[in-house]
């Protein structure tokens, strides 16, 4: 008999995304639990205190990003 295997990722931040992205290769199925809801525009969220905070993006991330999730580059910048 063969078991599911399960992983469960706490935090829907994009580290939290990214390791789901890469764990699901490897587990049946992947949960991501999250205490907060989701905005329904882009805005701060009140369990993530570095959410103001300046961020960016350096090139080999960009790279990685859409090895993951092909075409998410052109997404981006048609949004």
């Amino acid at each position: 008999m063969q078991r599911e295997s399960h992983a469960i990722i706490i935090g829907s931040s994009l580290a939290g995304l990214l390791a789901s992205r890469v764990l699901a290769k490897h587990f049946d199925r992947v949960s991501i639990v999250e205490r907060d809801f989701f905005p329904e525009k882009p805005a701060p969220r009140p369990g993530i205190p570095q959410s103001c905070h300046l961020h960016i993006l350096l090139n080999r991330g960009k790279i990685i990003l859409e090895q993951l999730f092909p075409g998410w580059e052109n997404e981006l910048i048609a949004a």
